[in-house]
């Protein structure tokens, strides 16, 4: 969807956001600062490109994202993040229902038991917190 806001309005220049939102964010930014985004002649020559094709440049980027990343993967444990995040996407509505329902200390055991699935990428400080209050 942050692609197809891209086309249709063009690059964010403004976004806020915690949790996924400050990684969404961050890259974001990122692509808005390239300075390929809005060059759109050969290496030396500084012709900008229209808005239309600014705005497709940058949607690509975002699209292209996910994908670009697993390449640069490369054994390095970054589908292993894809892959405990995905399963964290899963677990979500399970672990809403646990804190809302009539006994919330099961989500908190539910939440401990996901965090340790993604051991390597959790924070331990926040989890040994979690796992002893």
């Amino acid at each position: 969807s942050l692609a197809r806001i891209t086309e249709l309005f063009g690059v964010i220049d403004c976004a806020f956001g915690g949790s996924s939102g400050g990684y969404s964010t961050f890259l974001l930014e990122s692509i808005a600062i390239n300075p390929y985004l809005r060059s759109c002649g050969p290496k030396n020559d500084p012709r900008l490109c229209t808005e239309h094709a600014t705005r497709a440049r940058a949607a690509l980027l975002i699209k292209s994202m996910q994908g670009s990343l697993r390449v640069v993967d490369a054994g390095s444990g970054l589908s292993y993040l894809f892959d405990w995040l995905a399963f964290m996407a899963e677990e979500y509505n399970v672990l809403r229902d646990l804190l809302m329902g009539p006994r919330p200390i099961d989500g908190v055991g539910f939440l401990v038991d996901v965090l340790q699935r993604g051991l390597d990428f959790a924070n331990k400080d926040l989890l040994r917190a979690l796992l002893t209050s």
